[in-house]
Protein backbone atom coordinates (compact mmCIF):
# COMPACT_ATOMS: atom_id res chain seq x y z
CA UNK A 1 0.00 0.00 0.00
CA UNK A 2 1.26 3.62 -0.86
CA UNK A 3 2.74 5.16 2.42
CA UNK A 4 2.16 8.61 0.41
CA UNK A 5 -1.91 8.06 0.54
CA UNK A 6 -2.20 6.60 4.10
CA UNK A 7 -0.28 10.02 5.47
CA UNK A 8 -2.01 12.12 3.29
CA UNK A 9 -5.76 10.79 4.72
CA UNK A 10 -4.34 10.56 8.19
CA UNK A 11 -3.11 13.83 8.09
CA UNK A 12 -6.15 15.13 6.55
CA UNK A 13 -8.35 13.29 8.50
CA UNK A 14 -7.48 13.02 12.30
CA UNK A 15 -9.91 14.79 15.08
CA UNK A 16 -9.73 18.15 16.20
CA UNK A 17 -7.31 18.03 20.15
CA UNK A 18 -6.81 14.16 19.75
CA UNK A 19 -3.99 12.84 21.86
CA UNK A 20 -3.26 11.59 18.14
CA UNK A 21 -3.03 14.90 16.10
CA UNK A 22 -0.69 16.06 19.56
CA UNK A 23 1.55 12.71 18.90
CA UNK A 24 0.66 10.65 22.23
CA UNK A 25 -1.57 8.74 20.68
CA UNK A 26 0.29 4.72 21.05
CA UNK A 27 -0.75 1.10 19.74
CA UNK A 28 0.39 -1.97 21.22
CA UNK A 29 4.12 -2.41 21.94
CA UNK A 30 4.29 1.59 22.44
CA UNK A 31 4.35 1.87 18.87
CA UNK A 32 3.24 5.69 17.52
CA UNK A 33 -0.33 5.12 16.25
CA UNK A 34 -1.04 6.57 12.83
CA UNK A 35 -4.57 7.30 13.02
CA UNK A 36 -7.36 7.53 15.59
CA UNK A 37 -10.88 5.83 14.53
CA UNK A 38 -14.19 7.78 14.70
CA UNK A 39 -15.38 7.67 18.03
CA UNK A 40 -18.33 8.54 20.40
CA UNK A 41 -18.77 9.16 23.84
CA UNK A 42 -22.36 9.56 25.51
CA UNK A 43 -23.03 9.67 29.19
CA UNK A 44 -25.78 8.77 31.39
CA UNK A 45 -27.10 9.42 34.96
CA UNK A 46 -25.08 5.80 35.79
CA UNK A 47 -21.96 5.48 33.26
CA UNK A 48 -19.74 6.42 29.85
CA UNK A 49 -20.40 4.42 26.78
CA UNK A 50 -17.44 5.27 24.70
CA UNK A 51 -18.08 3.45 21.19
CA UNK A 52 -15.75 3.15 18.56
CA UNK A 53 -15.82 1.87 14.81
CA UNK A 54 -13.49 -1.18 14.40
CA UNK A 55 -14.44 -3.05 11.57
CA UNK A 56 -11.86 -5.33 10.70
CA UNK A 57 -9.64 -4.66 13.60
CA UNK A 58 -7.45 -7.46 15.20
CA UNK A 59 -9.33 -8.03 18.44
CA UNK A 60 -6.66 -9.59 20.03
CA UNK A 61 -4.24 -6.56 19.91
CA UNK A 62 -6.21 -4.08 20.78
CA UNK A 63 -6.03 -2.81 24.22
CA UNK A 64 -8.28 -0.67 26.63
CA UNK A 65 -6.31 0.63 29.12
CA UNK A 66 -8.50 3.12 32.20
CA UNK A 67 -5.69 5.53 33.90
CA UNK A 68 -5.47 5.40 37.65
CA UNK A 69 -6.78 8.64 37.48
CA UNK A 70 -10.07 7.42 36.65
CA UNK A 71 -10.77 9.79 33.70
CA UNK A 72 -8.71 8.88 30.93
CA UNK A 73 -9.28 5.50 28.79
CA UNK A 74 -6.89 4.51 25.89
CA UNK A 75 -8.08 2.43 23.29
CA UNK A 76 -5.42 1.42 21.17
CA UNK A 77 -4.54 -1.51 18.72
CA UNK A 78 -4.05 -2.22 14.91
CA UNK A 79 -6.33 -2.69 11.63
CA UNK A 80 -3.84 -5.38 9.61
CA UNK A 81 -4.62 -4.94 5.90
CA UNK A 82 -5.66 -7.39 3.19
CA UNK A 83 -3.01 -9.27 1.02
CA UNK A 84 -3.91 -8.97 -2.58
CA UNK A 85 -3.70 -11.84 -5.10
CA UNK A 86 -2.26 -9.64 -7.43
CA UNK A 87 0.08 -6.16 -7.80
CA UNK A 88 -2.53 -3.44 -8.29
CA UNK A 89 -3.33 0.09 -8.06
CA UNK A 90 -5.94 2.18 -5.80
CA UNK A 91 -8.04 3.94 -7.62
CA UNK A 92 -9.94 5.84 -3.67
CA UNK A 93 -7.83 4.70 -0.45
CA UNK A 94 -9.93 5.42 2.59
CA UNK A 95 -9.55 2.72 4.77
CA UNK A 96 -7.24 3.03 7.68
CA UNK A 97 -4.85 0.35 8.12
CA UNK A 98 -1.97 -0.34 10.81
CA UNK A 99 -1.90 0.88 14.07
CA UNK A 100 -4.34 3.33 15.74
CA UNK A 101 -5.31 4.75 19.29
CA UNK A 102 -7.37 6.91 21.00
CA UNK A 103 -7.64 8.90 24.73
CA UNK A 104 -10.68 9.69 26.10
CA UNK A 105 -10.54 12.29 28.71
CA UNK A 106 -14.04 11.91 30.62
CA UNK A 107 -15.99 15.08 32.60
CA UNK A 108 -15.28 12.68 36.07
CA UNK A 109 -13.40 9.68 37.16
CA UNK A 110 -14.99 6.28 36.46
CA UNK A 111 -14.87 2.51 38.16
CA UNK A 112 -12.27 0.98 35.94
CA UNK A 113 -12.95 -2.35 37.97
CA UNK A 114 -16.33 -2.21 36.62
CA UNK A 115 -15.49 -1.57 32.99
CA UNK A 116 -16.87 -3.84 30.53
CA UNK A 117 -16.48 -3.89 26.90
CA UNK A 118 -17.96 -5.62 23.70
CA UNK A 119 -17.53 -5.98 20.16
CA UNK A 120 -20.85 -6.07 17.80
CA UNK A 121 -20.91 -5.33 13.56
CA UNK A 122 -17.98 -3.22 13.47
CA UNK A 123 -18.11 -1.29 16.75
CA UNK A 124 -16.32 -1.31 19.90
CA UNK A 125 -18.16 -0.80 23.00
CA UNK A 126 -16.91 0.33 26.25
CA UNK A 127 -19.23 0.78 29.23
CA UNK A 128 -17.97 2.72 32.13
CA UNK A 129 -19.38 3.56 35.47
CA UNK A 130 -19.12 6.41 36.75
CA UNK A 131 -17.38 6.91 40.47
CA UNK A 132 -19.72 7.80 43.06
CA UNK A 133 -19.28 11.30 44.77
CA UNK A 134 -19.06 10.99 48.73
CA UNK A 135 -20.17 14.86 48.45
CA UNK A 136 -18.07 15.36 51.21
CA UNK A 137 -15.90 18.64 50.96
CA UNK A 138 -12.66 19.07 52.34
CA UNK A 139 -11.59 22.42 53.83
CA UNK A 140 -7.64 23.47 53.26
CA UNK A 141 -5.57 25.19 55.30
CA UNK A 142 -3.28 27.90 53.87
CA UNK A 143 -0.33 28.53 55.83
CA UNK A 144 1.49 32.02 55.60
CA UNK A 145 5.16 31.08 56.52
CA UNK A 146 7.11 27.63 54.98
Amino acid sequence: MPSYYVRRYALLNRPQGSEVEQGGGFGPGGKAARHAPPTDVRETEEFYEVRMELAGADLDRTEITIAEDGQHVVIAGERIAPEHERPCRFVNLEIQYGAFGRTIRLPSPVRGEQASAAYSEGFLTVRLPKAKSTGLRRRVHVETDF
